[in-house]
């Protein structure tokens, strides 16, 4: 009878085993190793900073690069720095970008830690933001383009306000100021 129990308990674990290496081995063909070509980028590959706040890809494979001197366009073998340069701004605060949206047109909205700007990657230039009371959106944080129509900037002192694109009076509408506690992403 001992014989027997340990004859049972072997072929219950030979079954165990097998039953644990069958999906193994099922899955283990259908897996496709994915070869991903990692590059650090630097200062010395063309970065005009060593900070990158924010990075985004566009619907042509382009990395966008938000740093603290400037927009960065890489394409996988290039760096191309965009400054924002318009008299009467605070470029040193323009170009100081945090984060990075793409909207339906492929526009790109960065929010910087001197105000909300635009930028047209196909023309590779900064668009002329209208705003009324934009003193209430400096020191940007996050910002999120939604179907073309709206974008939502959240700033440091932890203000959301809802951009209406549409609107022709180009202005802020602040739908909820003053966050109990702090928003890290929107």
């Amino acid at each position: 009878m001992k014989k027997e129990a340990q004859v049972y308990i072997t072929q219950k674990i030979t079954i165990l085993i097998f039953c644990s290496f069958v999906p193994l081995l099922v899955l283990g063909n259908n897996t496709k190793v994915h070869n991903f070509n990692r590059q650090h980028l630097t200062i010395e590959s063309g970065l005009p900073h060593t900070d990158a706040n924010a990075t985004i890809q566009d619907k042509n494979g382009i990395i966008w690069i938000g740093t603290y001197s400037g927009l960065c366009k890489y394409d996988g073998h290039l760096i191309e720095t965009f400054h924002q340069t318009q008299e009467g701004l605070n470029n040193t605060y323009t170009n100081r970008i945090l984060d990075i949206s793409i909207d339906d047109k492929g526009l790109l909205w960065l929010a910087t830690a001197g105000g909300i700007q635009l930028f047209d990657p196909n023309k590779k230039e900064y668009i002329s933001l209208k705003i009324k009371d934009s003193k209430s959106i400096n020191n940007l944080e996050k910002i999120l383009t939604v179907k073309n129509k709206y974008v939502y900037i959240k700033n440091s002192d932890n203000s959301l306000f809802l951009y209406e694109r549409n609107d022709s009076k180009n202005e802020l509408i602040p739908i909820l100021i003053n966050l109990e506690s702090k928003c890290y992403s929107i």
